[in-house]
């Protein structure tokens, strides 16, 4: 059965002026002829009027920021309004918003963007499709309808062109191929909307960041979380790999309702002892050993859902080859549908599934060493995703400790009467960007805890981080003090770095007063305020 079409689109006057035109009266810009009065219907029924007389829309719903009198008008434009939608005869559900300035990127893309979230919360997403018309209304409504429809709504787009509608093709790709193009241009509000943080993604919103190579990963997941396909997250221990399966599974049809994450079922591969694990993924049937109850497996589990299989590197060659059968499509099944046979079960059973798999490893290097199955790797691995390194996110170091340390500061206060919220001191912070962070956002977020718990003061000072930290092996540091044998650098640059970390802390130990920090360095008050001074310095 093909699906319904739900139509959604802007009023134009362009609209307005060709039901005036087809009922006929004295100026048809006036619009003030009755509902069935005569006039040329066969021809110049509109962008609107030519679409849904052409294509079968089971529900249209319809913009409208028209409102008032109008010079062209003769009754006020709401009652305009209402006329066409009677005219349209077909279902419709009218949206009246308010535009100050109907061709502001910023405004239209939020009403838009606000209406479609109502819109597509409703949607039977199994026998619906969502479709927009780009040809009625602005060429700024035209082009955030396209950026929506391409990026956080999947939708048919279609157009009408004298007097005859098609489906139109978009034959590239908004976040790769077209917002590089966007941010060029100078209005801010569209280029506030190119440049959206994970966290105004629609499913990412727990991610913190806006490093480059964040963004990257971001905009590979959202395009690969609405596309019934396999996904393969790659990245070290602790840069996120479980809360990015999870935004995938949250950004897609499967995921638009479970707010609860009742259908994301996450398996850890390393943590199951491998006797157990085959039972986890498939279940166990009844009576398959002595005194042994069915069970489901994480497969079952996640019915109509997404499973995510972590540290899927780990699985033993036998485990592989199982894994693998359940992958196998069968002829005429959707990508998603598996089949599964519980332990000691004997007939399969199939269960819509979209797998999401992670690993710390090289899998190509263990593929060539003969410890991961070629043929598992390449259906696990539809879609790669490189999650960068928390060393490779500088710039999201700030960002992240802030909301760690938030989150940190909510959970102390509720348990323990009369915390005071800590806060991160400019050196501290600093510390923490020099940091190479080998466990990642793991790591961080237990130096974190630890200085909360262990500082005396409210607000977490460089010595907090520095007691903090592990023990990091000889080589490893990074910052003014890290040096790489054989590397060129600038000694006295790199000596001005150095002494500007010393200013800097005592400085803070000395609560900023010049004298007691000039004392804190061996040096006298005018050599430090000289320092402090110096332009090499502050641009430095």
């Amino acid at each position: 059965m093909n699906p319904k079409k739900r139509l959604v689109t802007w009023i134009g006057h362009s609209d307005l002026r060709a039901m005036g035109e087809t009922l006929g009266g004295s100026a048809p810009e006036e619009v003030v002829a009755p509902r069935h009065a005569p006039g040329n219907t066969a021809t110049g029924r509109g962008p609107i009027g030519t679409l849904v007389s052409r294509i079968d829309f089971h529900r249209v719903h319809l913009l409208s920021d028209h409102k008032g009198p109008h010079e062209n008008y003769s009754r006020p434009l709401e009652e305009v309004v209402d006329q066409f939608v009677q005219w349209l005869e077909v279902p419709v559900t009218l949206h009246r918003v308010q535009l100050r300035v109907p061709t502001s990127y910023e405004e239209v893309f939020r009403v838009s963007d606000e209406v479609l979230r109502g819109i597509w919360s409703q949607m039977d997403h199994k026998n619906e499709t969502l479709c927009i018309h780009l040809s009625s209304g602005t060429p700024t409504m035209a082009a955030v309808w396209l950026l929506l429809a391409k990026t956080r709504y999947p939708a048919k787009l279609y157009q009408t062109y004298e007097n005859e509608a098609r489906e139109e093709a978009v034959p590239f790709d908004i976040q790769l191929d077209f917002l590089p193009e966007l941010l060029k241009e100078p209005d801010r509000a569209l280029h506030r909307l190119a440049t959206a943080l994970p966290s105004e993604v629609e499913g990412f919103e727990q991610l913190v960041g806006q490093s480059r190579n964040l963004l990257a990963a971001v905009g590979r997941a959202k395009r690969a979380a609405i596309r019934e396909v396999n996904v393969l997250l790659l990245g070290e221990s602790g840069t996120g790999k479980e809360m990015f399966a999870r935004a995938m599974h949250r950004a897609s049809l499967r995921g638009k309702n479970d707010r609860d994450y009742k259908r994301f079922i996450a398996v850890n591969c390393a943590a199951i002892p491998r006797e157990l694990l085959e039972g986890e993924l498939f279940g166990v049937a009844k009576g398959a050993a002595t005194q042994t109850e069915e069970r489901p497996g994480a497969f079952e589990l996640a019915h109509e859902g997404t499973l995510f299989l972590d540290e899927v590197g780990e699985c033993s060659l036998d485990h592989q080859a199982k894994l693998l059968r359940a992958l196998q499509p069968r002829p005429g099944d959707s990508p998603c549908v598996r089949w599964i046979r519980r332990v000691g079960g004997k007939e399969e059973k199939p269960f819509n599934v979209r797998v999401i798999a992670a690993t710390n490893r090289n899998l190509l290097e263990t593929m060539a060493q003969g410890g991961f199955r070629d043929d598992l790797y390449y259906r696990l691995a539809t879609v790669t995703i490189d999650l960068p390194a928390l060393r490779e996110r500088k710039p999201d170091i700030p960002l992240l400790a802030n909301d760690i340390l938030a989150r940190i500061n909510r959970d102390f206060a509720a348990t323990e009467p009369g915390y005071k919220p800590r806060t991160l001191t400019a050196a501290a912070m600093r510390r923490l960007r020099e940091h190479p962070w080998p466990g990642n956002i793991r790591e961080l977020y237990n130096v974190l805890v630890q200085a909360a718990v262990m500082s005396d003061e409210n607000e977490i000072a460089r010595r907090d981080i520095e007691a903090s930290l592990a023990q990091m092996p000889a080589g490893s540091a990074t910052g003014p003090f890290s040096r790489h044998r054989g590397e060129h650098f600038n000694l006295k640059q790199r000596l001005r770095e150095i002494e500007a970390v010393f200013i800097a802390d005592a400085l803070e130990d000395a609560d900023n007063n010049q004298t007691r920090a000039a004392k804190l360095l061996g040096i006298t008050q005018q050599a430090l305020s000289k320092k402090l001074s110096s332009p090499r310095r502050n641009s430095g």
